[in-house]
This record gives structure tokens, C-alpha cells and sequence, in this order.
């Protein structure tokens, strides 16, 4: 759009120059934005915690005795899901910590 408008006004092609965007971002919005990247990663971690909680507690449970399909109904998941926690197959989408472009 804006290549059109400089192609209009001056009569170059639009191939003959090119526009670089710089954008600044005010203080207080750029606050806001690492704090919520900061929020994200913190999930991202907690989350991560949390899985390996639910691990322990098939292992502890299993080292009670008690068959899969139980605890699968204990922990409210599939007996299936209890067999992937207790043999360490990883979960199928990791997440990453959250990674902002650095805005000027």
C-alpha cells in the first residue's frame, strides 16, 4: 500500500525502491509485553512441573500394586495414558518458553 502511494506520487516502479517499517513501541506497552512474556514462560515451566507430578503419582501409584486400568480411572484418564506416564513416553507437544521479537 504504501509502495503504491510513493509509485502514484513520485511515477517510480514500485521495484525501483524499497520501504523499510520501523516501528516504535511506547514504554509502557513494551512493560506489557515482557511481563506477559515472563507470565508465559513461568506457565510454560509450571506446566512442565506439573506433568511430572502426574508421572509421580502413576509410579506411586503402580508401586502400590494397583493395575493400570485403575489407576487410569483414579487419576480421571485412560488406562492408556496411565501405561505412557508409567513407561516415560513423553507427551507428544512440548511447549517451548515463548520468545518475543525484539521490537525498536
Amino acid at each position: 500500500m504504501t509502495e503504491d502511494l510513493i509509485s502514484i506520487m513520485t511515477g517510480a516502479s514500485p521495484e525501483a525502491f524499497e520501504v523499510e517499517y520501523q516501528i516504535r513501541v511506547p514504554p509502557a506497552a513494551m512493560a506489557h509485553l515482557d511481563a506477559a512474556t515472563r507470565l508465559r514462560d513461568d506457565a510454560t515451566r509450571a506446566q512442565a512441573r506439573a506433568a511430572a507430578e502426574v508421572r509421580e503419582a502413576a509410579k506411586a501409584l503402580r508401586a502400590t500394586g494397583m493395575p493400570v486400568r485403575d489407576i487410569g480411572r483414579t487419576m480421571g484418564i485412560s488406562y492408556q495414558r496411565a501405561h505412557q506416564l508409567l513407561v516415560g513416553k513423553p507427551e507428544s507437544s512440548r511447549r517451548r518458553p515463548t520468545r518475543r521479537r525484539q521490537l525498536a
